[in-house]
């Protein structure tokens, strides 16, 4: 629900004009981002080994920092797919890529079965995060 209130608030931004997207966003979203990251931080302490709950909630966490640079500019899409090309596309102008898998090469020789696995992967953590935290288990006496 958490995601789809952060996805909500960024539709109704849409309609705000360009000038004050930015003031509006920081109004917004960033207490619900906020709240989000709260939350993950603290799922991801109570959750317990490794499974897909628990690698979904790392991935946010160390995405933090670049899903929170939507505040920054009301220019920048709330939207992954769309954010990351856009971070690209501003990142090769200047050699660099951003948002790229670190073991992916930069000329696109890179594994594209590996790619789509991250792709795979990121996918089913979205998912689950959107589920909720996992609940605890009940032992019987």
């Amino acid at each position: 629900m958490r995601i789809r209130a952060m996805y909500a608030v960024d539709a109704a931004g849409r309609r705000v004009p360009r000038d004050e997207r930015t003031a509006f966003r920081a109004t917004h979203l960033r207490p619900l981002m906020d709240e989000f990251f709260t939350w993950v931080a603290a799922a991801r302490d109570i959750t317990p080994g490794r499974n897909l709950a628990t690698k979904a909630l790392g991935y946010a966490l160390n995405q933090e920092a670049e899903l929170r640079r939507v505040l920054q500019s009301g220019d920048i899409p709330l939207d992954n797919t769309r954010a990351a090309r856009a971070s690209q596309d501003r990142g090769r102008s200047q050699g660099v890529d951003v948002l790229r898998d670190r073991h992916a090469c930069r000329g696109g020789g890179g594994d594209l079965q590996h790619h789509r696995d991250l792709s795979a992967a990121r996918d089913r953590s979205v998912r689950l995060l959107r589920r909720g935290p996992p609940r605890p288990a009940v032992l019987a006496a």
